[in-house]
């Protein structure tokens, strides 16, 4: 699709940029993923932008919940929620009235730069729509008819974390290598902050693919692993508003061996701060125990660790049953996710000190 509208793209963006071109703010408007995760992934390059452009205004389009995540980080000048119809599952006709919508309100903004982190059509165009006269991004996923220049990251370059970096690093036309091994946590408003008891294990038993989602049988059995070797040990099994379910299941069938929470942002750092490990998914809460400095052990299905498991060697990877640590040579294909086992994840539990 991409190669098809690139000369298109490239006409419309040229004709929509004309009279902007004379009146745009020194602003810099920033696109990720759509996701908490990817956004954690983002923070070193954002420190980059920063850095090139310090006296430009730097806001975020995310999700609702990216913006309530940095809402107190300091990252951004303003952060614009929006709800994209391809998450969001939007008829036809709403799509396109948010297209319509979105392009106007940010036309408005008077943007000089749009920078898409995703590389993803459907996002770029926005860009493209609002009029910003330059507008950067990967072009790994047929993004760049919709920009004034994207970028390949070169193949030696895997995990996403130093792919972000590197889009980042070649449109400040800097040769600045990452200096961070591991994301930012975003900070939180201290206010807010509750007192939480301390656990010993807080697991995270959801993901927003299926795919990447251990079986909740697993769960229940590493629950009782865990408690068979130790009584004392705590356990919290934390989620969001959408694992609901899975926690009222876990909370009936194993009660009083473990705890149940939905935490807010500035709950999950206190509760992350105090535990000793964390298990979960390829997921946010992945990213967030990285950018926290916590151990781990994260269960992988199909996904390459590579590309996204933390950079560190105070996480063990499982992923095909089998641990693995940074950088994590020893995966090949992966398998379906169930295939890790409750006694693997265990075993590497009691590696990292538990």
């Amino acid at each position: 699709m991409g190669t098809v509208l690139w000369i298109p793209g490239k006409i419309l963006g040229a004709l929509l940029s004309l009279k902007p071109f004379q009146r745009c703010k020194e602003a810099i408007l920033i696109q990720d993923g759509y996701r908490l995760g990817d956004l954690l992934l983002l923070s070193p390059a954002i420190e980059l932008i920063k850095e090139k452009y310090p006296s430009y205004k730097i806001d975020l389009v995310t999700s609702r919940s990216g913006c309530e995540l940095v809402s107190n980080s300091g990252w951004f000048n303003e952060c614009i929620a929006l709800d994209p119809p391809w998450l969001t599952q939007q008829s036809l006709l709403k799509a396109t009235r948010f297209y319509i919508d979105t392009a106007i309100k940010l036309r408005a903004r008077r943007y000089k730069i749009f920078i898409d982190f995703q590389g993803d059509p459907r996002g770029v165009i926005l860009g493209l729509l609002a009029a910003i006269p330059y507008r950067y991004s990967h072009s790994s996923f047929g993004a760049a008819f919709a920009c004034s220049q994207s970028y390949t990251t070169p193949s030696s370059i895997l995990h996403q974390m130093y792919k972000d970096y590197y889009l980042a690093s070649s449109l400040c036309n800097t040769k600045n290598t990452i200096s961070q091994s591991q994301p930012l946590w975003p900070k939180q408003s201290k206010n807010a902050a509750p007192s939480l008891p301390a656990f010993d294990v807080i697991i995270h038993s959801g993901a927003s693919n299926p795919a990447r989602k251990w079986p909740l049988l697993h769960f229940k059995q590493l629950i009782n692993l865990v408690h068979g070797e130790n009584q004392n040990l705590s356990i919290c099994c934390i989620g969001g508003p959408g694992d609901i379910q899975d926690l009222n299941e876990l909370k009936n069938d194993m009660a009083p061996n473990i705890t149940v929470q939905c935490p807010t942002f500035i709950e999950l750092e206190i509760l992350i701060n105090q535990s000793k490990i964390i298990v979960c998914h390829d997921s946010f809460m992945m990213h967030a125990g990285w950018a926290l400095k916590k151990a781990m052990v994260i269960l992988f299905g199909t996904s390459n660790p590579q590309c996204f498991a933390p950079l560190n060697s105070s996480t063990i990877v499982i992923s095909a049953n089998q641990p693995m640590t940074f950088p994590y040579t020893e995966w090949k294909d992966g398998s379906p996710i169930a295939a890790n086992m409750p006694d693997t994840v265990f075993a590497a539990m009691r590696n990292l000190g538990l």
